[in-house]
């Protein structure tokens, strides 16, 4: 029984840790900031709720705009973001 159980432990930290692997390459996004000003932005309509709190320090710190995303942000009402 111990012996099944130190097999198990030894395969499943074999398979965890083989996943923490960091040699796969990640390709650099290289897209110019003219490139995406040309494109139809993306619409995100957001609130005052809790949740929604990612969204406005991403707009304050410019970290769309500095990965090169075209968004828009478009200001609801907590009870008309309920309907929309």
């Amino acid at each position: 029984m111990i012996k099944k159980a130190l097999l198990s432990i030894s395969i499943l930290s074999a398979v965890v840790l083989g996943g923490c692997d960091n040699t796969a390459k990640v390709p650099e996004a290289k897209q110019d900031a003219q490139a995406a000003a040309n494109t139809k932005p993306i619409t995100i309509g957001y609130s005052d709720w809790p949740g929604w709190v990612a969204w406005q320090v991403a707009i304050e710190k410019g970290w769309l705009k500095e990965a090169g995303l075209n968004v828009e942000f478009k200001w609801f009402d907590y009870s008309a973001s309920l309907s929309a």
